[in-house]
């Protein structure tokens, strides 16, 4: 990201913004879509006394670099603030899941999404999914409370025996422009069918407890008792094809290089707003029959993901991991 700063006067060429040399007086007036090449000088900040004087016109930044990330509900956090704006109801970075339903029952995450104004390059990928554990605390004569342990998965290819996430990075073409229609059953971070932000989708569910008047779920992760996904699939396509369906975390949040994880980046063609770029996730929880070693140490040799399994049932006396949230970031670069 580049600040010009206008100074001077050069020779008329297109797409250049007229400017004012020093003295303040104007240049001489070009053709009409053109203007005068002029000078480069450092950022604001960076300049010397040699930038005091007449305020020259600047133009903005050569490109822009940005990130769409997740953000959700936390139901754990609900009753506590999340930041100083008092955003309710309480978020934080992912979307939390609930638990194992039935077999092959899986969740469909729409972790971000763009839609394509303008002539852009997808510059990078960031993914992150936890595990945790929650059970009931009590001591004494304390009221119980929900204890939660998470960790994040840091082996690429780690996966549950019968639980697994896929990843999918692809184009939806045909995206309406205007305020999508919002069902009753809609709430924070739960959204049927389709959204322009970080959500569970769903077809149908069922829920215990639920708002009286809109029957939207009090607390998703938790009260959700069925669940189908939409079958939107049909519809996408790949932006590259060796990330429109993988399973392995193989641009990690964490990465020093997220910025710039896709190298010199996947060009994306500019179109009338109808199009845009999302990566989702889709999620199989694990029922828990494979859970559990009945070990009481550790084996050497354990993934941190293991040794946290071991841990949890070690401290709750049964095994209970699921994944907790998943998450992702897709990072562009305009051009203006």
């Amino acid at each position: 990201m580049r600040n010009l700063v206008l100074v001077g006067s050069g020779d008329c060429a297109p797409g250049i913004v007229p400017g004012i040399p020093p003295g303040g007086t104007p240049s001489d007036p070009c053709p009409p879509g053109q203007g005068r090449q002029l000078p480069y000088l450092p950022p604001q900040g960076m300049r010397g006394p040699w930038a005091k004087g007449p305020r020259y016109p600047e133009i903005p930044c050569l490109n822009q670099a940005y990130e769409v990330t997740t953000h959700g509900f936390d139901d754990n956090q609900q009753g506590l603030s999340s930041d100083p704006l008092g955003t309710m109801p309480t978020q934080t970075a992912g979307i939390r899941l609930p638990p194992y339903l039935t077999v092959n029952n899986r969740y469909l995450v729409l972790l971000a999404s763009r839609k394509i104004h303008k002539p852009t390059r997808l510059v990078g990928l960031a993914q992150f999914i936890t595990l945790g554990a929650s059970f009931q605390y009590s001591s004494g004569e304390a009221p119980q409370a929900t204890i939660v342990y998470e960790t994040p998965q840091t082996t690429p290819t780690w996966r549950f025996p019968d639980g697994n996430v896929s990843w999918h990075l692809v184009y939806e073409d045909g995206v309406d422009n205007s305020t999508p229609h919002k069902a009753t059953t809609d709430t924070v971070s739960f959204v049927k069918r389709k959204s322009d932000s970080p959500a569970l989708l769903y077809e149908t569910f069922t829920a215990a407890p639920v708002d009286p008047i809109t029957g939207a779920p009090i607390s998703y992760p938790t009260g959700i008792t069925a669940y189908t996904p939409p079958n939107i699939w049909g519809g996408w396509k790949p932006v590259a094809a060796n990330l429109w369906n993988f399973s392995d975390l193989r641009f990690p949040n964490q990465a020093a290089q997220r910025w710039y994880s896709l190298g010199p980046g996947v060009c994306v063609p500019i179109t009338d707003g109808t199009r845009r770029i999302s990566l989702y996730a889709s999620v199989l929880q694990p029922s828990g029959t494979f859970q559990g070693t009945g070990l009481s140490s550790a084996p050497l040799g354990f993934a941190p993901e293991d040794q946290f399994i071991f841990n949890v049932e070690q401290i709750s006396g049964s095994p209970i991991v699921q994944y907790w949230r998943v998450g992702g970031s897709l990072i562009f670069e305009d051009e203006y």
